[in-house]
């Protein structure tokens, strides 16, 4: 995912909160990336040091697999993807 659509989702968490929902931005890329990348402004094409959305590393690619969005062949590539999870509790 490119940062301008990490920085939408983020720009948008205000609508989805008002729907009583979360957000995450998950990637197989170490948390160190994710910490590179939001102390960068956004003018050079960073996250910014206010970036709300929360990023989780999924470095055993367990979420990536589980969501369809990993590909082992030849190369280990994760897609791009977007779900919607209810939950109720």
């Amino acid at each position: 995912v490119c940062p301008t659509e990490i920085l939408a989702f983020n720009d948008a968490l205000p609508r989805f909160q008002a729907l009583g929902t979360s957000v995450l931005g998950i990637s197989t890329d170490p948390k160190y990336s994710h910490f590179a990348w939001s102390t960068q402004p956004r003018k050079t094409e960073g996250l910014g040091l206010d970036l709300q959305l929360p990023l989780i590393a999924d470095r055993n690619m367990m979420i990536s697999k589980d969501y369809g969005v990993l590909i082992e062949e030849g190369i280990v590539l994760s897609l791009r993807g977007a779900d919607v999870e209810t939950k109720f509790i």
